[in-house]
């Protein structure tokens, strides 16, 4: 009789321990994020789970289309954060994201820069780097944000033909940075907000103004088996003390 009491007690406590594990990890979330929102959504995170106690996120970065395609394949992503609508819209339309829970929650700007040190050409705007002397340029591939949005406004102002076969690429805007940073290259084209991380070890030559407005969108995807943990998770983006925490990153948040 007391080994019996002993056994049901035994799985009453294991029933308990699973339905506590059951419910923590049905707080976990997969937040996949642009490579350039890299250090403030750290930030975020840690923000939203010292307000959220029992909720967990992890953070998956990477450029915005290959984020994406992993999206498509049926990679387990809650909330998908991009740095570029177009590719936001192509999700939609392919049924991979809720198109009422997109929302663009920043904005940013496109720069021209090299290595703060002396260098043996000098580059003080967009046209030099056109020179003979100028041998590297580092610009993300065309299939993330940062590539589309340098690329395309390099063609329209006629630009991409002088600069074409200097042209270094890269996988996404840190990897651009971190040319820049280890003097790969001569000069590169990242956000501005990376800039900003290496103030001390690049140079900021010039603002770039892109064709297309450089807008970062927040949604949640269709596949999501958490759909209210990922809305009160995209709700606390646009809350006062995300947003402020975004705007000390150098983030512009659309009025």
């Amino acid at each position: 009789m007391a080994t019996d009491l002993f056994r049901s007690l035994r799985l009453f406590v294991v029933i308990i321990s699973l339905g506590f594990s059951s419910q923590s990890s049905s707080t976990e979330l997969i937040v996949s994020a642009a490579a350039s929102l890299t250090d403030v959504f750290r930030d975020l995170i840690k923000l939203y789970e010292q307000k959220t106690p029992r909720s967990k996120v992890l953070l998956n970065l990477g450029g915005s289309g290959a984020l994406l395609q992993q999206i498509y394949k049926g990679a387990p992503v809650d909330v998908y954060a991009s740095a570029n609508m177009t590719l936001v819209n192509q999700a939609i339309s392919r049924e991979a994201l809720i198109e009422s829970s997109i929302k663009i929650f920043a904005s940013n700007a496109l720069v021209l820069v090299t290595p703060n040190r002396t260098n043996s050409v000098k580059i003080s705007s967009l046209s030099d780097i056109a020179n003979a002397g100028i041998k590297r340029v580092a610009v993300a591939n065309y299939g993330v944000p940062v590539g589309r949005y340098t690329i395309d406004t390099l063609k329209k102002i006629g630009f991409w033909t002088q600069i074409e076969n200097k042209v270094i690429n890269t996988n996404n805007v840190r990897q651009a940075l971190s040319y820049v940073l280890r003097g790969e290259v001569d000069a590169g084209f990242v956000y501005r907000t990376d800039a900003a991380t290496e103030a001390e070890r690049i140079k900021v030559i010039e603002v770039i103004p892109t064709s297309e407005k450089i807008v970062y969108p927040i949604g949640i995807t269709q596949n999501t088996e958490k759909l209210a943990q990922a809305s009160h998770f995209v709700d606390f983006i646009f809350s006062d003390t995300a947003q402020e925490l975004l705007q000390i990153h150098g983030f512009v948040i659309p009025r």
